[in-house]
Parts: structure tokens; C-alpha cells; sequence
């Protein structure tokens, strides 16, 4: 029997894939791992998107009015604080010991040229006696000048009149000598008279002009020891230091025994009868505010009003306050005392027409309106100016207002009071607070 050898062919390495095989693979390994992020892309796209769902909300009912135009007076609120018109500080004008002060406490009411203290008044005592012995001598040696002066006026004449007479003489003895009729000594002796007594004359003239040059010095002597006297005399006075103004005193500032020096503050003094009032009004006014325009004041805690006018207008606005301050000058009253607040409203010009919004419909510088589709849009605005008032043409009650320089025009409905900020695009249910419900 014949025996059957199988036979194994034998390799030394693994057999080999071919290469579309491979290709094959690698093609099926790379479309499983692009298919799952391509699905999950896919999946997402495929989606619906959750921002484009409409969700259906029904409308709510909101009371809405349109805005309309009227005829308005330029008006704005603001607020005034009253001050004294006048306050000073009573100073030392001369430097001395404090003797007196008058009893008084702070508050205390003061009259004008009432005696609040009083300085040393020794050392500009003596001053002022130093200064009128001065002024005293001068005299006197003025006097004495003038006596002098007076007797030579009156010997000129005497004098004046024996040189004339001489003068004639020595003239007739040189006419005789010439003639051969009278010697020379005779002529010799009359010209020797003559000569004394015009030198006589021009001495008294010297003399008296040296008196009147002495007179001139001793003016000037007098004229700066009278300067002097006063100056000591109105130093003397302002030893006694009396009230400027007639008002409160606010204290003083120096005690009995103190020194003081020129200049220093010794009290201090807030007129009452006349005050200040600085009002604080919006910007939108500037320009439009005058002087004289009226302003009608109130105060918290008094049933009655008052009305002042401007005065006076700051030359620029506040832009970090968005206001300017004006000013008026009144009597003090009940009303109006230094330090209290007040309320006011500022009238300037003639009436204008513009658009009108009740400050209730404000969200800070917004309204919330509703348009032609029932949506509502919350659209900004510019305030002009606020005021206080009826409007009965509005055909609202309300009595708080804002004029709109910029903002939606007359007949657009707004959402009349604002309670809260709603969402753009909300669908609102209007009742019309002039017309009903709709």
C-alpha cells in the first residue's frame, strides 16, 4: 500500500495581504469615524431653533394716550435757598488793649452805630496832644510874624515918602550947582541923605520879604501838624469800634484784656432786614430766563406764596449739574429767613407750543409708546424743561410735566404711567384713556 506524504508548504514570514485589500479596509475604518460627526452635524443643523419659535404671549392691557401739542407757558421748577444779603466782620483799625465789650450774646439783635468795644485810648491821647501843641506853636509863631511883618508895613510909607522928599531936594541942589548958584558940599550932603534913605527902604523891603518866607515855613509846619492832629484824632476815634449794620451778632471774636493788632476780626454781624435768594433752575433755561422774569416761591410748612422777580443771571450754566443759579434781592419776612429752602416756579417769556408728556409716563429719558401694530417700543427723548400745572386741553388730570426737545411726535400713543420698563415687541391690549376702553 502505497503511503500518502502529505505536503505543507512552509513560509518564514506572514503571508501577504494584497493591496486593494488594504485599501479596502482603510476606506471603511475612515467612513465609520466621519460618519458619527457628520451625523451629529447633521442632527444639529436639522434642529429647530429655539430663538425662531414663537411663543405666544397674550397682550396686556395698559392704559395708553397720544401725545398732543398745546400752547404752554415757558416754565421750569427749581429750588432757592435764602441767605442774609449783608454780613460783615467788624475789624480793629487800630492796634491796641481791649478795655470794654459790650454784653452781649451771639444772636443778639445789634443797631446800627450801637458801641461793641472799645480800645486803650492813653497812647492816642497823647498823640493827639503831642499834635495839637504842634499845631498851637505854629501858630503862634505865625501870629508873632504877622505883627512883625505889619510894623515894617507900616513904616514904608514914612520912609517912602522921606526918600521922595530928599530925591527932590538932591535934584534942585544939582540944578543950583550947575547954575553956579549953590557949592558942591551942599549938593554932597543932600546926596548922602538920599542914599540913607532909600537904603533904609530897601532893608524894610528884605525884612519883609524874610518874614513872609518864615510865614510860608511856618505854614507848612502848621498845615502837617494839623494833618497830624486829625490823623490822632481819627485814630482816637476809632478806639470805639461800633456796629456797621443793624442786624444779629454772630459772636465775637476778642475778650476784654486781649491785644488786638490792625486789621484783626473782633465780631462779626448778619444783617436781617434784606436777604438773598440763589435759585438753582435746569439748564434748559439758560437763555431763556431774564432778568425780571417772575418766580412764584413756596415753602414747606406755609399755606401762603410769594412772588419775586430776577435780579441777576450767572454768566455760564453748571454742565456737571446740568443747572445755572439767578439771584434776587428782597425783605426779609415769615417766609423767607436766612438759611430755609424754598420751592419755585420760574416764568420766562411768552407762551410756545410744543409736546407735552406727564412726568408719570417717564422712565428716567424714555417713553414706552405703542406703535401702529399693537407692539410696544420704548423709544429715548430730550427734556427741555419741566413745570407744574393743569393743562386741561391734554384732557389729563395731571399736574406734573415735561416738555420734549427731541422725542416722538404729537398723536403717538404712550403707555401713560411707566411703573416699570417692559420688554420691547410686547403685544399690548390699549385702553385709551380719552376714549375709553378699545
Amino acid at each position: 500500500m502505497r503511503s500518502m506524504i502529505l505536503h505543507f508548504p512552509m513560509h518564514d514570514s506572514p503571508p501577504r495581504v494584497p493591496f486593494v485589500r488594504k485599501l479596502l479596509r482603510f476606506a471603511i475604518v475612515l467612513g465609520v469615524l466621519l460618519a458619527g460627526p457628520g451625523s451629529f452635524i447633521m442632527l444639529v443643523r436639522a434642529a429647530p431653533d429655539p430663538s425662531e419659535s414663537i411663543v405666544e404671549v397674550p397682550p396686556v392691557a395698559l392704559e395708553v394716550y397720544p401725545l398732543s401739542e398745546v400752547l404752554i407757558p415757558r416754565q421750569a421748577s427749581a429750588f432757592g435757598r435764602v441767605r442774609p444779603l449783608h454780613r460783615i466782620d467788624q475789624s480793629a483799625e487800630v492796634a491796641g488793649l481791649v478795655v470794654w465789650r459790650a454784653a452781649l450774646d451771639n444772636g443778639d439783635p445789634v443797631q446800627h452805630g450801637e458801641v461793641l468795644l472799645r480800645i486803650d485810648p492813653a497812647p492816642f491821647d497823647a498823640r493827639l496832644a503831642a499834635t495839637m501843641a504842634a499845631v498851637q506853636s505854629a501858630e503862634a509863631a505865625l501870629g508873632d510874624l504877622d505883627e512883625e511883618s505889619k510894623g515894617l508895613l507900616d513904616r514904608r510909607p514914612a520912609l517912602s515918602s522921606q526918600l521922595e522928599a530928599l530925591t527932590r531936594e538932591s535934584d534942585r541942589l544939582r540944578r543950583a550947582v550947575d547954575a553956579g548958584a549953590a557949592g558942591s558940599s551942599a549938593l554932597d550932603q543932600a546926596e548922602t541923605a538920599r542914599l540913607r534913605a532909600e537904603d533904609a527902604l530897601t532893608q524894610l523891603d528884605l525884612a519883609v520879604r524874610r518874614i513872609q518866607t518864615r510865614g510860608g515855613v511856618l505854614e507848612a509846619q502848621k498845615a502837617s501838624a494839623i494833618a497830624s492832629n486829625t490823623e490822632a484824632q481819627d485814630q482816637r476815634d476809632r478806639c470805639e469800634i461800633s456796629s456797621l449794620l443793624e442786624g444779629r451778632l454772630d459772636g465775637f471774636d476778642v475778650e476784654a484784656g486781649e491785644r488786638v493788632v490792625l486789621g484783626q476780626t473782633v465780631a462779626s454781624i448778619t444783617g436781617v432786614s434784606r436777604v438773598e435768594l440763589e435759585l438753582t433752575i435746569p439748564a434748559a433755561m439758560f437763555g431763556t430766563v431774564a432778568v425780571g422774569d417772575t418766580v412764584q416761591l413756596r415753602r414747606s410748612g406755609i399755606a401762603s406764596s410769594r412772588s419775586v422777580t430776577i435780579d441777576r443771571i450767572a454768566p455760564a450754566a453748571d454742565p456737571s449739574g446740568r443747572t445755572f443759579q439767578a439771584w434776587s434781592e428782597l425783605d426779609a419776612d415769615q417766609m423767607l429767613l436766612p438759611g430755609v429752602f424754598v420751592e419755585a416756579l420760574v416764568s420766562a417769556g411768552a407762551p410756545t407750543s410744543a409736546v407735552v408728556v406727564p412726568r408719570s409716563a417717564l422712565l428716567g429719558e424714555s417713553l414706552q409708546t405703542v406703535d401702529p401694530q399693537g407692539r410696544l417700543q420704548t423709544v429715548p427723548v430730550q427734556i427741555a424743561w419741566t413745570f407744574e400745572g393743569p393743562l386741561p386741553e391734554t384732557g389729563l388730570p395731571d399736574l406734573e410735566w415735561a416738555v420734549l426737545r427731541a422725542g416722538p411726535s404729537a398723536g403717538t400713543d404712550v403707555i401713560r404711567r411707566a411703573g416699570r420698563r417692559l420688554p420691547d415687541g410686547l403685544r399690548v391690549d390699549a385702553v385709551r384713556v380719552l376714549e375709553g376702553a378699545k
